[in-house]
């Protein structure tokens, strides 16, 4: 994982001077430049967004650490969904989902990713697509999708809103993976309950259906 610290400056230039391209429910989406977009978790500095004011910022993020540093010591548990979290991003970045990750004062604050110029989300490019392009569409999500359970990479909130498509070559992006319905567990977790594996292929499989299910009714 590549792990960035960003001044205040850089923080506050992300936030309110940028092209904003989407806005999800943690995540603000800002144009970098042509090849690169910033994710900043919001929510976690949510008066410092709601009411553009910097000058908030450092309150926001102490409390936050604060909160955090507690969260970890008080049980085994914590800190291993903060660990798997961690694993789970430099997965992401080594499959070139994630870039970079941004800290600000050491607190997670953002990702860096490749800003996808030539795609839409599968919801918006229903218009452009044909019902022979499912199949190849489906395949494509699919092959995606073993790759990330190859790595023990579960995306329980698969959408026509978090898939990227080209749509004149068709090409799939999967978004939102850095976020908290996206499971991360080790090999170690799994093999010692092997329901939950079964339970998240499921729903992941469940997922993929509905959309297959979507496109070929539109």
């Amino acid at each position: 994982m590549i792990k960035v610290e960003i001044t205040k400056e850089e923080l506050e230039n992300y936030l309110f001077n940028l092209e904003t391209i989407d806005r999800g429910t943690y995540g603000v989406i800002k144009k970098l430049n042509d090849d690169t977009c910033i994710k900043i978790y919001y929510k976690d500095i949510i008066n410092t967004y709601a009411n553009k004011n910097i000058n908030l910022l450092d309150n926001e993020i102490s409390l936050n650490l604060s909160v955090e540093k507690q969260v970890l010591k008080s049980s085994k548990n914590s800190r291993e969904i903060y660990d798997n979290d961690r694993q789970k991003l430099a997965i992401l970045t080594k499959l070139g989902y994630i870039n970079k990750v941004l800290y600000y004062r050491g607190y997670k604050i953002g990702i860096e990713m490749n800003y996808y110029k030539n795609y839409l989300k599968l919801s918006k490019s229903l218009n452009l697509l044909k019902k022979d392009d499912v199949k190849d569409i489906i395949q494509k999500i699919s092959d995606k999708l073993n790759e990330l359970y190859s790595y023990n990479i579960y995306p329980n909130d698969l959408s026509i809103d978090n898939i990227l498509i080209n749509p004149e070559t068709h090409d799939i992006i999967l978004i939102d993976l850095d976020d908290l319905w996206t499971r991360y567990d080790t090999n170690k977790y799994f093999a010692e309950r092997p329901q939950v594996k079964e339970s998240l292929l499921d729903t992941c499989n469940s997922r993929l259906i509905k959309i297959k299910n979507y496109l070929e009714e539109k």
